[in-house]
């Protein structure tokens, strides 16, 4: 029989039982160790999780960015430039890519973005991974973290073992890329239908092949090189040289030009007086054989192809173009001469005293097959970094990425959710339903309309060489480049009021507790690019064009400074 004083000890043990439950909860809260029931018990149904910013004033990092997501997420350590408050209550991260986005610019425009301060406070500094950066090397830098050397040798050991060697279509260009490249492609026209510009032709379906091909019925790769002459309106085709898969010429044709050559342009094209005495071929005849040679199914293959198409003034969807095969040891928007290539893949010297046609289209499709042969990752920079997806999946957190489809291609990786958009509008409008509705603890999503415009607008100020104007003949200051758009009427302003409606209108979607960061990558690259090609051009003497001079570098110096001050918001949603 229990005695009294057994009885009440007992007693005394079953009221401290939920005392005790309580105590190690709050020890285990304490310690940042406690589940998200711990913490609703310890303070309540309300609780919340909350950042506290302590940043130094210094730019931010990729590694920064990247340090507080897995810290989040993972088992990262606790970044010293924020504090998380509650963190296991965080659902998930939203990261958004607004591209193009500098401090300099938000400064001297702070209230076309007075809804994402009043959402997301104040930006913090942000230090671009280059002033030069592509967009999508910036998305590769924030999707991609640093391996622990364990992992790079296993990665190794992977990378020496034996893999089929994927299809040529792998290597085709995006229409997005096509487009970054400055490949002719079809115009908009006013009802909304795609039509070539003036003087271009594309090629055909197979089914529509004119007869009287001069090639084969249809050729599934061949490489193109072309070489030119200057006229008053600049360079034009003197010659076009077609090569198939077993390096067998399919056709080679001399050119006149429609107007008088002022410069035979021998150094570079290989193309001489005497060379071109008797010949009588005209662009728009070359164009119709071509259109009979090559399908739209073909893949043609070249070297900076962008070139050779603009001067035969050709559309053509399916490019394999060997200087985006073979990465510059700098990243873009460097690329590697043929030359060059040539030397360290293949083992031989080219273009030594002048250019020929039928032997750089050789070169480029020997390129390009031994491409096909070794795979993706030969001839490329070694990747350190282990995709950001891959990571957080070890981890147990799905993802999720909106995006456009080449770069979903390019880093959807395992069982990251790839979501295809086709425009900003649609990023937001999947992206807000993903925040609300999905599973995924992380959520990548890019507006890129802000760069799309750069792009836009140095292209339309771009080197016009009929007429011997410069970029910077357009571009006083780098202010200039942000005024209407004369293809659309579109202004900086107003892409700054639509990103602000954007990003407050994805924020209002996502769940509380979650952790929201917003980031440019990069200010104008675009600018930046199209000067240093300026600047290359104005050394080379180019079209006679003034020299360099220091007020173009002191220009130069302070677009590329602009484009390197990235900015970031970084908030937790209430």
């Amino acid at each position: 029989m229990e005695s009294v004083a057994e009885e009440k000890k007992r007693g005394r043990d079953e009221c401290d039982t939920p005392r005790r439950m309580k105590k190690k909860q709050k020890k285990r809260v304490e310690q940042g160790k406690g589940a998200p029931q711990d913490y609703y018990d310890v303070y309540g149904s309300d609780a919340k999780a909350d950042i506290e910013l302590r940043h130094n004033g210094e730019p931010l990092r990729v590694l920064d960015l990247q340090g507080l997501l897995l810290w989040v997420l993972g088992d990262g350590m606790s970044p010293k430039w924020v504090f998380v408050r509650n963190k296991p209550l965080v659902r998930r991260v939203v990261l958004i890519m607004a591209s193009g986005l500098d401090m300099g610019l938000v400064e001297k425009k702070k209230n076309l973005l007075e809804k994402t301060r009043k959402v997301l406070g104040k930006p913090l500094p942000f230090a671009s991974v280059a002033s030069t950066a592509s967009t999508t090397a910036t998305i590769g830098s924030l999707l991609s973290v640093q391996r622990k050397r364990k992992q790079k040798e296993q990665l190794a050991k992977i990378n020496r073992d034996a893999r089929p060697p994927l299809p040529p279509k792998h290597y085709i260009m995006s229409p997005a890329e096509l487009k970054d490249n400055n490949y002719p492609i079809p115009v908009l026209m006013d009802d909304q239908t795609l039509a070539c510009p003036e003087g271009y032709v594309a090629t055909q379906p197979a089914g529509k092949l004119a007869p009287g091909s001069p090639g084969s019925p249809l050729h599934e790769m061949l490489s193109v090189d072309c070489e030119m002459c200057y006229t008053k309106n600049g360079l034009e085709l003197t010659r076009v040289t077609v090569l198939d898969v077993n390096h067998k010429e399919v056709y080679d044709q001399f050119v006149q030009p429609e107007d008088p050559i002022l410069d035979y342009n021998t150094k570079y094209s290989g193309i001489t007086a005497e060379i071109l005495k008797g010949v009588t071929k005209t662009l728009k005849e070359v164009q119709l054989e071509f259109l009979r040679m090559v399908a739209m199914e073909t893949i043609l293959v070249g070297h900076s192809l962008e070139n050779d198409l603009c001067q035969l003034k050709v559309i053509h969807p399916n490019v394999i173009d060997t200087s985006l095969l073979y990465p510059h040891p700098k990243g873009p928007p460097f690329k590697p001469g043929l030359r060059f290539l040539t030397e360290k893949f293949l083992g031989r010297k080219i273009q030594e005293e002048t250019h020929c046609s039928a032997q750089d289209a050789n070169a480029a499709m020997e390129l390009a097959l031994l491409k096909l042969q070794n795979g993706p990752t030969f001839g490329e920079i070694k990747q350190e970094g282990e995709p950001l997806l891959d990571l957080l999946a070890r981890l147990g957190h799905a993802s999720s990425l909106v995006d456009r489809r080449h770069v979903l291609h390019k880093f959807a990786s395992g069982s990251a959710n790839a979501i295809v958009c086709g425009s900003d509008e649609d990023v937001v409008a999947k992206l807000k339903q993903e925040a609300s509705n999905g599973n995924a603890a992380f959520i990548w999503g890019h507006l890129n309309e802000l760069s799309e415009f750069y792009n836009q607008r140095v292209k339309e100020r771009q080197f016009v060489a009929h007429h011997g104007i410069s970029l910077l003949e357009h571009c006083t200051t780098p202010e200039n480049l942000l005024k209407r758009s004369e293809e659309d009427g579109r202004t900086v302003d107003s892409i700054l009021e639509t990103i602000d409606r954007r990003i407050a209108e994805i924020y209002d979607h996502v769940e509380p507790n979650t952790l929201v960061i917003v980031t440019s990558g990069h200010g104008n690259t675009a600018a930046v690019k199209k000067m240093m090609e300026e600047r290359h051009k104005r050394k080379q003497g180019v079209f006679d064009l003034p020299s360099w001079s220091d007020w173009c570098e002191d220009l130069l110096t302070r677009t590329v400074n602009e484009a390197k001050r990235g900015l970031c918001f970084v908030s937790m949603k209430q």
